[in-house]
């Protein structure tokens, strides 16, 4: 009885109906199952604690939602609610979204962001209002209760994912709405976290996500619409996730990266403040985001920032203001058991894909200069590597490591064609990013060097820098 169609209102509203009847899929949805959620949006859409709330951000002015219209509601029901029951007439409109009859105009009353009732701008036929069938306008009245926090409203290409979403949120919101029925309160309870990190929390606990599963599942992405239809502030935000972040994400639940990742994770959680009060209720810290989730929605264009952040535990100066932000405390000295290379290059190849050739030429030299710094114990080499910025200058430290190491009758640390595959693009014409293969480098360095136990003993050998030290030299 309901499909999808590629809008997103529309579609999470199918899949919630669909997840509220208990049905697999849209096309197994009856009459009564549409009947079913429509009188469950009757009962609460008008009484506490979703009447002010569904009518101050999702259907302002609406008739059933209107806390300025008393007495009985029922007159607004059918022509909206239960315009599913209706005949369309055979000159009927199509409807926009499914190309069935329409039984409607709606306006933005009763569809989010559109245009007031009475204007023809932007509508088709030039005729006020768009033109809408009755289940297809019932999944709009239905979008909200499967969203987050009731305006977070996710979709995707992917069916399973979209109806988990559907499925979670529903059953989240629901749970809301009875206890603040039950406690008597005007407003539900909504996810203490913050939107960014409470769809990841979501996204990751989709069955989908699990490894086993998405060996057999196709690459998918994931966009979400943090909407607001208020009349006097409308308000839309998308968050987007491409495949590639997703499975990256995914990846990461494997037994060969998991335990590592999830620490890294973990020492993202936003931190309670000290000097200020930092506790509610009953006097628990409840955090509220997670810093790594909040800037996975920066990638790749943030890539090198979220390595060095995040893998290679560079401390964010700017996060040091905030006391709840951990990264202003992020230390190698005093995490240098997070620094990961296998998650690192997982990294390289799903989010940056970058060339396997070049990875494998960055680790190589990764290796040998970690080889290098613990036989000859080059304090001073590993320290300047770490901070030089000028990529002149950097060169020359490659280089004058190189001679040294021949000189003693070793062979050199590396020749001319990887030195040329990791930071140059030609004869003294650094790579646009060889900072970036710097970093990527100093990953492997560090972490085999403290696997050989040379950092333990030369942990002062690491200097104390952050982001803006890096910025202000480039």
């Amino acid at each position: 009885m309901l499909k999808y169609t590629g809008h997103p209102l529309v579609d999470g509203g199918a899949a919630t109906i669909t997840v509220f009847a208990e049905k697999r899929h849209p096309s197994q949805v009856t009459q009564a199952d549409l009947d079913a959620i429509a009188d469950y949006i009757a009962y609460n859409y008008t009484r506490p604690p979703l009447l002010g709330f569904i009518h101050g951000a999702i259907f302002p002015n609406s008739g059933y939602t209107n806390p300025g219209i008393k007495g009985d509601r029922k007159d607004y029901f059918g022509p909206y609610l239960y315009a599913y029951r209706v005949e369309p007439p055979s000159d009927a409109n199509p409807c926009v979204f499914c190309k069935e009859p329409s039984v409607l105009q709606v306006a933005r009353d009763y569809f989010p962001l559109l245009l007031g009732r009475d204007v023809i701008n932007f509508y088709p036929w030039g005729e006020a209002g768009l033109p809408i069938c009755g289940r297809c306008l019932l999944c709009v009245q239905a979008y909200s209760l499967g969203a987050g926090g009731f305006m977070l409203v996710v979709h995707s290409d992917s069916e399973a994912i979209l109806q988990h979403f559907a499925r979670s949120f529903l059953k989240d919101n629901r749970q809301a709405v009875q206890l603040a029925q039950a406690a008597g309160d005007k407003k539900p309870e909504r996810s203490p976290f913050t939107h960014r990190t409470y769809l990841i929390t979501k996204l990751l606990s989709a069955e989908v996500m699990q490894r086993d599963e998405r060996e057999f599942s196709k690459p998918f992405s994931v966009t979400a619409y943090l909407l607001s239809n208020s009349g006097q502030n409308p308000s839309l935000e998308i968050l987007h996730l491409p495949l590639q972040t997703i499975s990256f994400l995914s990846d990461m639940r494997r037994a060969d990266y998991r335990e590592k990742w999830n620490t890294i994770v973990q020492r993202a959680w936003e931190v309670a403040p000290t000097k200020k009060k930092a506790t509610k209720g009953d006097g628990t810290f409840q955090p509220r985001r997670n810093w790594l989730y909040e800037d996975i929605f920066k990638l790749p264009e943030n890539a090198r920032a979220f390595l060095r952040t995040y893998l290679l535990r560079e401390a964010l100066r700017y996060a040091r203001s905030n006391q709840g932000d951990p990264r202003g405390g992020y230390s190698l000295k005093d995490e240098v058991e997070l620094v990961s290379w296998a998650i690192t290059e997982r990294f390289l190849w799903r989010i940056m894909h970058m060339d396997k050739e070049r990875i494998a030429q960055i680790r190589t030299m990764g290796d040998q200069l970690a080889e290098y710094v613990s036989s000859q114990n080059d304090r001073q080499f590993f320290r300047n590597f770490f901070i030089e910025q000028r990529p002149a200058y950097f060169r020359t430290i490659l280089i004058k490591a190189n001679l040294a190491h021949v000189k003693r009758g070793n062979p050199p640390l590396f020749t001319l064609d990887p030195y040329i595959e990791v930071f140059e693009e030609g004869q003294e014409l650094s790579r646009p990013d060889w900072r970036l293969a710097r970093d990527l480098v100093l990953i492997r360095m560090v972490e085999q060097l403290h696997q050989r136990g040379w950092l333990g003993k030369n942990a002062d050998a690491i200097p104390e820098t952050d982001d803006q030290d890096a910025a202000q030299s480039e």
